[in-house]
């Protein structure tokens, strides 16, 4: 049976403060590369990326070790957060107080677009295997939906800068959950979450 990979990794640390248009750190930019040494053997079809700078600049690094490969940048994969648990609703009124409850709609509609088109069965009779470099909240989401559980579990899955999410999907459009969060291949002195 004939199925696709998808490899979800989230962009390395980022300098926080600038918010979209923060680059990635020192410790961000030797996570993705040891990143790219921990996947060189997949034979990816391709890289798709968010359009925001640290997930772009994580990708360009991953690139190194797939030369030729192309890499797509979506919209869809941009950061957002697609609904707000009651538990997080204090915490996260106090950090982005001018956050609008129309916007978590917004963004849980990109959410599920960006999932209908990445998560797709494979051409019949190959297997393929795809990079998303993207965010914390569109990985967790898309697990969630992976796994058709409630879409507010997302923000209680964890998951670290370069940390690797593998889902696979078979020719049936059947999904499974190989890893969340796979942080191996990261010293535990470059584990971080932010």
């Amino acid at each position: 049976m004939s199925h696709r990979i998808l490899y979800l990794v989230r962009h390395g640390q980022y300098q926080l403060k600038q918010r979209d248009q923060g680059e990635l750190t020192a410790v961000g930019e030797e996570q993705s590369r040891i990143t790219a040494e921990a996947l060189h053997a997949i034979p990816f079809n391709m890289i798709h990326v968010s359009t925001v700078r640290r997930a772009i600049q994580t990708a360009e690094i991953l690139a190194g070790s797939f030369p030729g490969i192309q890499i797509q940048s979506s919209e869809l994969l941009r950061e957002c957060v697609p609904s707000m648990p009651k538990r997080l609703a204090a915490l996260f009124a106090m950090r982005s107080p001018t956050y609008d409850p129309q916007e978590m709609t917004l963004c849980a509609h990109q959410f599920d677009r960006a999932f209908a088109y990445f998560f797709i069965p494979p051409p019949e009779g190959t297997n393929s295997y795809d990079l998303l470099v993207c965010h914390g909240n569109i990985i967790r989401y898309f697990v969630t939906a992976a796994l058709r559980i409630n879409a507010e579990a997302w923000a209680s899955l964890l998951i670290h800068n370069c940390g690797i999410t593998r889902v696979m999907i078979d020719s049936d459009g059947d999904m499974f959950l190989i890893s969340h969060n796979d942080i191996g291949h990261l010293p535990t002195d470059l584990r971080t979450d932010n």
